[in-house]
């Protein structure tokens, strides 16, 4: 995690005071395409081949290819308001959002949903969408938990079993351990030697808020709501300074919003996903807060060009 984070740090710094926005804008829109093919192309091929609940491991990129729908929805809310073509834009969301949807991948299509309502409708007060937000994700996280139980599918109810198998061991882990926790990298031995629950899944934890949890107790868990208070409200802080500094352009429109989205939205996913240990989470995530400290006069669109845009 500490890799990660030094490698996010110096991602948002270069962000933040090297690249250029509309160079920015390029290298995100062509980092989304990329990503969404690859994703499309691998989901692809496992329904030709019959396994369509499954995962397929790319070599050099990622140990799950559906990381890369994950990914992919915590970009959106940042591509919609960094990329001004609306051609373009409208190209890159549809190409996303296909990509997501083959991948049968319950997180990613959760945090889709979730990126979608932070901008529609677009006549819906701000202040309200927090309120209606929280309650559906946290309706969203049990289902995706807990509704294959409802199913008449013995393979996603064996999934079901697993994942509740891995929240039950992470509590565990947390009792005995509760301040610093048993260790980092410690889960899939205690699974093997200690907890055999249901199975052994052979997977570190069903979210990285359980994995943090468990490995390294409320300290870990007081060092990563640390971090992400702080930058979340750095975040916050710069949009409501582009708020102020550009009141013609519709607050959603900004990319300083676009941001804060994917923040949210890849925040929300790590109940469901260990993706805090991948890079397909700090790279959008560092992106997001290297535009926090970017500076929005000197990157921010003018409202003619915003109203065009939208």
């Amino acid at each position: 995690l500490f890799v990660y984070l030094v490698y996010g740090v110096g991602l948002s710094v270069a962000v933040a005071r090297v690249v250029p926005r509309r160079r920015l804008a390029a290298l995100v829109a062509a980092a989304i395409t990329l990503t969404a093919t690859i994703s499309l192309a691998t989901s692809l091929v496992r329904i030709a081949a019959g396994d369509t609940l499954w995962f397929q491991r790319i070599d050099h990129l990622t140990p799950n290819h559906k990381t890369l729908a994950v990914c992919l929805a915590g970009w959106l809310p940042l591509s919609w308001t960094l990329t001004r073509h609306r051609v373009l834009r409208l190209g890159i969301t549809g190409l996303a959002v296909a990509a997501i949807g083959i991948s049968l991948s319950k997180t990613a299509l959760i945090t889709t949903a979730l990126s979608a309502a932070l901008f529609l409708p677009r006549d819906r007060p701000l202040a309200w969408r927090p309120r209606l937000l929280l309650p559906a994700a946290a309706l969203a996280f049990a289902l995706a938990w807990y509704a294959p139980a409802l199913v008449r599918s013995r393979t996603m109810l064996d999934a079901a079993r697993s994942r509740h198998s891995l929240n039950v061991r992470a509590w565990r882990m947390f009792v005995e351990h509760p301040i610093v926790g048993t260790g980092s990298g410690t889960s899939t031995t205690y699974e093997m030697v200690t907890f055999p629950h249901y199975r052994i899944n052979g997977v570190d934890a069903h979210g990285a808020i359980q994995k943090v949890a468990a490995e390294n107790g409320l300290l870990g868990l007081l060092g990563l709501l640390l971090f992400v208070g702080g930058a979340g409200r750095s975040l916050v802080v710069q949009w409501r300074r582009d708020v102020a500094a550009h009141p013609d352009t519709a607050p959603l429109a900004l990319t300083s919003y676009g941001a804060l989205g994917s923040f949210a939205a890849l925040h929300c996913n790590l109940l469901l996903s260990t993706e805090l240990y991948s890079p397909t989470h700090w790279v959008p995530l560092a992106t997001a807060w290297g535009l926090a400290h970017a500076g929005g006069a000197r990157h921010e669109p003018d409202p003619a060009e915003a109203r065009c845009a939208s």
